[in-house]
């Protein structure tokens, strides 16, 4: 008998708090009788290599068990799978670039506020959009552009995301989204912020910078001068953009 079946015996036999069921209950659903312990003498002590007799049964015993559990486990996979593939469609692979919506199902928080009444169905669905950083489709998960007042991880799974579809404001006017307004300083002027910096043309002895506004359109694009964006962060990644 090798020297530690005693010990794997007892311990699979042994019934534990966190796991009810012993290691013998999935096939046989009861226990087999221990095997009887041999004291080798002192005298022409002599270990087989191969088990042999009742051990060898035991041993067989352990891979056919161990084999069904297996099987039952992969039989259970296998039916789980067919049984929710017909209700699954097929999943969406975005690009780095691409715009998505982030679903608020875990930060519904950040939408209510001290003595708001609101329910969950109510909230916001989905908010957005921002742009996809990084893709990873063989694990299903996107990293995502976020603004730092988030501050949460920004890799989500693909079930949190949808396509960005942006209305088309000629068809559907009603659906439009109403642009900012102006920031007001304090000395009384009214700024708007800026999203990105798309292009840049030579006038003079600078440049012009083809700008961006957050929350409109192309058709709101406009060249403002160099000494008007010089101290803005999206003048720096720009330029960045441009290389050496």
């Amino acid at each position: 008998m090798p020297p530690l079946l005693p010990y794997t015996f007892a311990s699979s036999c042994h019934t534990h708090d966190n796991t009810l069921p012993t290691a013998y209950w999935p096939k046989p659903a009861s226990h087999p009788p221990p095997p009887p312990l041999i004291t080798p003498s002192t005298e022409n002590l002599f270990l087989p290599t191969e088990p042999t007799g009742l051990a060898s049964e035991l041993v067989d015993l352990f891979a056919n068990d161990t084999a069904a559990a297996k099987d039952s486990l992969t039989q259970a996979k296998i039916a789980q799978a067919v049984a929710a593939a017909p209700h699954r469609g097929k999943e969406l692979v975005y690009r780095v670039g691409d715009a998505v919506m982030l679903s608020t199902m875990h930060r519904r928080r950040d939408y209510m506020r001290k003595g708001d009444k609101w329910v969950a169905k109510f909230m916001v669905r989905y908010d957005g959009p921002y742009k996809v950083l990084r893709a990873y489709p063989d694990s299903s998960t996107y990293t995502l552009d976020l603004p730092p007042t988030m501050k949460i991880f920004p890799t989500f799974h693909s079930s949190l995301l949808k396509p960005y579809l942006p209305n088309d404001d000629d068809l559907f006017p009603d659906r439009a989204h109403p642009q900012p307004g102006p920031i007001v300083t304090e000395d009384g002027f009214e700024e708007w912020e800026v999203e990105e910096i798309l292009d840049r043309r030579p006038r003079g002895r600078g440049f012009q910078y083809l700008v961006r506004w957050k929350g409109y359109g192309p058709d709101s694009d406009s060249w403002l001068p160099g000494k008007e964006v010089e101290e803005l962060a999206a003048l720096d990644t720009f330029l960045q953009g441009l290389g050496p």
